[in-house]
């Protein structure tokens, strides 16, 4: 039952990464000048260029990362302006990998939904036939989606993505906060058709549709997801599933960038700049430990 669909979407400034630096429009760098342009020796009609580079490491638990970069050497006056250029291990660029666990016609119906967390479709003998094993080494975050023809009557009833690293032995939450992953099913969300008037269509979906950090233990080149239902009523309970997708969010190191920035956008000084870097709430954690290596280039035609 199981197929992937892999494509890469890549995402500059906004949306997933956002990096405080904005466009400088008709200014020039150092390398033009000669192979000692950008060695901090000032020379009239030219100017004076420094060079360096640093990098900054990801914590969870904080959105905004933050760095003051000194200048070896003060500039006489604020720089006409400055390059950076980031070589190694950003999260800029973001592949999006949609993987389908189930996809079933006619629909398949969960008879009797128990109320404690169970494997979907464990009462019909057919519990794993949704797993899929997948590398997920590169994952930072996700979203589950639900095609749902019929509601649990159950109050509370969810479907959950769970994760094993040990062929299946011990399941955990997929999501790095626990239950933020969760595909609300019931009645009073109208994410299932229910058969009322024109079927919606709509894919029920964890967290609106935002991506959602994934567990950094399920970062592995073996790891198996399954779905469970939690909350379902028991006897009578009768919800009716046709898909269950997965969109993996998936970091790709080593792209290279450039920027370009102004005192207004960077807070650039005679003897510093600071680098900026905000991160989705929501993938901060699953970066925890990544790192932006950069290279910088000012530039100032009177020193």
């Amino acid at each position: 039952m199981s197929q992937e669909r892999k494509y890469a979407s890549p995402i500059f400034l906004s949306g997933l990464l956002l990096l405080s630096l904005f466009p400088l429009l008709n200014t020039a760098g150092g390398g033009g000048a000669g192979a000692n342009a950008c060695d901090g020796v000032f020379r009239p009609g030219i100017g004076r260029c420094e060079t360096g580079s640093d990098d900054i490491f990801f914590s969870p638990g904080t959105f905004l990362f933050s760095k003051t970069i000194n200048f070896p050497v003060p500039f006489t006056n604020v720089p006409t302006s400055l390059t950076l250029t980031s070589t190694d291990h950003t999260p800029s660029e973001v592949g999006k990998t949609t993987t389908t666990m189930m996809s079933v016609q006619p629909p398949a119906t969960w008879t009797n939904m128990p109320a404690a967390k169970t494997e979907v479709y464990n009462t019909l003998g057919t519990a794993g036939s949704e797993r899929v094993q997948l590398d997920m080494r590169d994952d930072r975050g996700f979203t589950f989606d639900v095609n749902c023809q019929s509601s649990s009557i159950g109050t509370g009833a969810v479907l959950r993505l769970e994760y094993s690293v040990n062929g299946g032995t011990t399941f955990n939450d997929l999501a790095s906060t626990a239950g933020q992953g969760d595909v609300d099913i019931t009645i009073g969300t109208s994410n299932c058709d229910d058969n009322f008037g024109t079927p919606n269509h709509d894919l029920a979906r964890s967290n609106n549709g935002f991506p959602i950090a994934s567990a950094l233990a399920s970062h592995t080149d073996h790891t198996i997801l399954r779905v469970v239902g939690i909350n379902g009523f028991g006897i009578g309970d009768a919800p009716t599933f046709s898909q269950f997708l997965i969109e993996r969010y998936s970091q790709m190191p080593g792209a290279t960038m450039n920027y370009f920035c102004q005192p207004s956008s960077c807070t650039l000084t005679k003897t510093s700049f600071l680098f900026q870097v905000i991160l989705p709430g929501t993938l901060s954690p699953s970066l925890s430990g990544a790192e932006i290596f950069f290279v910088w280039e000012a530039w100032s035609y009177t020193g």
